[in-house]
């Protein structure tokens, strides 16, 4: 068996399967703070800040998908 500690891949499956609530939280906090702003970089720079804010989520997608779930079921409750 390789050198990978089951652990590391247990928290690895967690992150996977959070963040998308993660990316949701992130995509909402984004439309909240910038609005219906433009932003025109070079694709270089647009591409390697873009691969940043996925990896940053993917980091902190175990405690950021608790206020992901938390949103979703406050938004469908208040919608109905």
């Amino acid at each position: 068996m390789p050198d990978i500690q089951i652990p590391l891949i247990i928290i690895l499956t967690i992150n996977l399967l959070f963040f998308p609530f993660a990316t949701l939280i992130w995509g909402e906090m984004r439309d909240t703070l910038m609005g219906n702003t433009a932003v025109f970089l070079p694709l270089w720079t647009m591409l390697f800040i873009k691969i940043f804010i996925k990896c940053m989520i993917f980091a902190f997608a175990i405690p950021v998908e608790v206020l992901g779930i938390l949103y979703i079921w406050f938004r469908t409750k208040n919608a109905s």
